[in-house]
């Protein structure tokens, strides 16, 4: 009896032994699966760290790139200023002139001779005193005056320029571009026949020659353009046959942006060039507002 109750325990120890046995090796197989799936977590979050740092990589860049780009665009405005101080400073002149030639005018429509003389004589001492204690003033009005004295024909001292003596401003003449061909004929021409024929007949084949060098020039050229659209033409209907399709929300906005650009553009452009037509209108007023005032002057120094 004792031994069958002995037996009876050890039996029941080795079930419970092989059910322990069965459970360790569910948990190794547990085991392993965590395990690989841990493996997989570690390299996809080892990939996504590689692309965070390429795209820290990029960002830093475009930052460098955006704060050059300010940086320039704060040294452009600062040149602008300097440049619009430097044009208000070299108009201040003209616009001193043009108030005391307005307010002569009024003097004059007024005919009051008594004031108009006082203001003139006035205003006279101003312009010698400052001409006199000012060396930028003169050297501005005799660089400003050059144009008026060389269309009158004068030299800087204001007496009448003699016939040797060059202009006040000389104006560079284009110089006219020739054919390298016509040039090449006219050096291989024989001296025979530069000597047996007359001087009228060797003048028309050079010229049939050029009318012909150049006829060859045109058609080549347009030949060249020609060739240079097809092939514009043929590189354009394969970049739109190989393109992709691109979203329309994207293509509208991309479209905007080319719009908008554009007309920042040419609200530059005409900027510049109303900048521009003004500076010009300018200075012709202010050349002639010096004219009549010296007239004024001149008038005036004659009278008295």
């Amino acid at each position: 009896m004792a031994n069958a109750a002995m037996r009876a325990k050890i039996q029941d120890s080795l079930g419970q032994k092989e059910a322990i046995q069965d459970q360790v090796k569910l948990m190794g197989v547990d085991l392993d699966g965590a395990r690989k799936d841990q493996q997989a977590a570690w390299t996809r979050v080892s990939s996504l760290d590689a692309k965070i740092k390429a795209l820290d990589k990029d960002i830093k860049t475009l930052q460098d790139e955006v704060q050059a780009v300010s940086d320039k665009r704060d040294k452009a405005f600062e040149s602008i200023k300097e440049l619009r101080k430097q044009r208000d400073a070299e108009n201040a002149l003209f616009y001193e002139y043009r108030r005391i030639l307005n307010q002569a005018k009024d003097l004059a429509v007024k005919k009051d001779v008594k004031a108009l003389e006082e203001f003139v004589e006035v205003e006279v001492e101003k312009f010698m005193t400052l001409w006199s204690s000012n060396k930028a003033v003169r050297d501005d009005y005799q660089k400003r005056i050059l144009q008026s004295l060389d269309a009158r024909q004068l030299s800087k001292d204001g007496r009448i320029r003699n016939p040797d003596e060059r202009p006040l401003v000389v104006v560079e003449a284009p110089v006219p571009l020739e054919p390298e061909t016509v040039a090449k004929a006219n050096v291989k021409r024989p001296k025979e026949d530069s000597k047996s024929s007359p001087p009228q007949q060797d003048t028309l084949p050079t010229q049939k020659g050029q009318k012909e060098t150049t006829k060859k020039e045109k058609d080549s050229k347009s030949a060249v353009e020609q060739s240079d659209i097809a092939d514009k033409e043929i590189s354009v209907s394969g970049k739109a046959a190989v393109e992709p399709k691109v979203d329309q929300a994207k293509l509208k906005e991309m479209k905007r942006e080319e719009e908008i650009a554009k007309a920042k553009l040419a609200m530059e452009r005409k900027k510049k060039l109303a900048e521009k037509a003004a500076a010009k209108a300018a200075i012709r007023a202010q050349k002639e507002a010096e004219k009549k005032l010296k007239e004024i002057i001149y008038t005036f120094l004659c009278h008295y």
